[in-house]
C-alpha cells in the first residue's frame, strides 16, 4: 500500500498478456508475503498458474513487444523450480 492506505497498480491501463500474467503472479506473491497464503498453497496455486499460462503459450519464456499482436514469441515452458 502506498502512503494513503491504496494499493499500487500492477499493470499499466492497457497491459499485454505476459504483463497481465507476471501482474497477476505478483499478487500471489504479494498474498504469501502478507500471511494471507499459506506457503503450501502458494505453490500449488503458483505451480497451476504457470501449467495454465503455459498451456496457452504464456510460459516462462514467452515474450511480446507490447499490448499490440505483432512480435510475439509464444512458450509452453515452465520456470525452473515450478
Amino acid at each position: 500500500m502506498d502512503a494513503g492506505g491504496r494499493r499500487p497498480e500492477l499493470t499499466s491501463a492497457s497491459p499485454s498478456f505476459l504483463t497481465a500474467r507476471d501482474a497477476i503472479l505478483q499478487a500471489l506473491d504479494d498474498l504469501r508475503s502478507t500471511n494471507r497464503l499459506a506457503a503450501t498453497m502458494h505453490a500449488s496455486v503458483r505451480r497451476a498458474c504457470w501449467q495454465a499460462f503455459a498451456r496457452f503459450g504464456m510460459g516462462f519464456r514467452a515474450s511480446s513487444a507490447g499490448a499490440g499482436l505483432d512480435r510475439i514469441v509464444g512458450d509452453e515452458t515452465l520456470p525452473p523450480g515450478v
